[in-house]
C-alpha cells in the first residue's frame, strides 16, 4: 500500500509540474509578445517624432496641424496621408 500511495502522489506531483510547466511557458510566450508590440510601438513613435520635426521645419501650415488649428478639410488630408503609409 505504501508502494501505491507513493506511486499515486508521483503521478499527483507529475501533473503539477506539468501545469506550472505549460503555464511558465504561455507566461513566456505573452511577455514575448509584449516586448515585441513594444518595440513596434517604440520605433512608430520615432518614426512620429521624426516626422513632425520634418513637418514642424516646413512653416506654419504644417504647425497648425500639430496644434490642432487645421480645418475639416486638412484633417482629412492628414488622414489619407497617414493611410497611405
Amino acid at each position: 500500500k505504501k508502494v501505491e500511495a507513493l506511486q499515486q502522489e508521483l503521478g499527483e506531483k507529475t501533473q503539477e509540474v506539468a501545469h506550472w510547466k505549460k503555464l511558465s511557458e504561455y507566461v513566456l510566450k505573452k511577455i514575448e509578445s509584449q516586448a515585441l508590440d513594444s518595440m513596434h510601438n517604440e520605433e512608430q513613435l520615432i518614426e512620429c517624432k521624426k516626422e513632425k520635426k520634418l513637418l514642424m521645419a516646413n512653416g506654419p501650415e504644417d504647425k497648425e496641424v500639430f496644434n490642432g488649428e487645421e480645418e475639416e478639410d486638412d484633417d482629412d488630408d492628414v488622414k489619407k496621408e497617414k493611410k497611405r503609409r
